[in-house]
């Protein structure tokens, strides 16, 4: 436990430096991470989900983004032993950021809808509850009847 905790502020570091070392797009399908699980999904996230979200968090404006596969490669590369900032969360190829990485400031309303998709359904009255708290009421209020109703909500 410790171990990890003393790894967190690396990762941070590391994540946060992101774009200005070459990794744009490394850093922004971090934040499509990070983002989501803020918003209240704790379903484990396919690439396709993170690629879904991530250009919300590309820099403005965007440096010329290295490919994918490298993007993927620096976002999940183990650093200190630990963790990658993306870390596997089952056997099924699917992930979830590092649990110490936080984004500043109101998330980008791609994230919010990203929040809403079918496969998060499970999810939707967390969702509604971190909307709420982040004073989004159109989120919360599409979120919250989605879960009621046991469906997915409109888009």
């Amino acid at each position: 436990m410790a171990e990890q905790l003393a790894a967190g502020p690396l990762l941070q570091q590391t994540w946060r430096d992101g774009p200005d070392s070459g990794h744009p797009r490394g850093y922004a399908l971090v934040a499509a991470a990070v983002g989501l699980a803020q918003a209240g999904v704790s379903s484990p996230l396919t690439r396709e989900q993170i690629h879904a979200a991530h250009s919300a968090y590309l820099p403005a404006p965007p440096p010329l983004p290295e490919d994918a596969d490298r993007a993927w490669e620096w976002a999940t590369k183990q650093r200190s032993g630990m963790a990658g900032l993306l870390v596997p969360a089952d056997h099924d190829g699917r992930w979830r950021a590092f649990d110490y990485l936080t984004l500043p400031g109101p998330l980008p309303e791609a994230v919010w809808n990203a929040a809403l998709d079918p496969a998060f359904a499970q999810d939707h009255f967390d969702v509604g509850v971190m909307a709420d708290k982040a004073d989004r009421a159109d989120i919360a209020e599409t979120a919250w009847r989605a879960s009621a109703k046991g469906a997915t909500p409109p888009r």
